[in-house]
């Protein structure tokens, strides 16, 4: 059972960093002008990644808390 959250959490961190990247280059690029509002599109692009990322967070302490929890049963 470790070893399945172990890999689980592995997993969440891989997801998680991929999400960061896909923000990171989404706000690197050029066509985006500083001083003017995002669309609606791109927007709701951020928002739903936004959202991803804070699950897996979620996701990702809840394993750690049971992993900590198992290894003291």
């Amino acid at each position: 059972m470790q070893i399945i959250l172990i890999a689980a959490q592995i997993t969440v961190l891989l997801v998680i960093g991929v999400l960061l990247w896909q923000i990171w280059r989404f706000l690197k690029r050029s066509d985006i002008p500083d001083d003017e509002p995002l669309g609606e599109k791109l927007a709701k692009y951020l928002t739903r990644r936004l959202t991803w990322l804070c699950v897996c967070f979620g996701l990702g302490a809840a394993l750690l808390i049971a992993s900590a929890i198992l290894r003291v049963l």
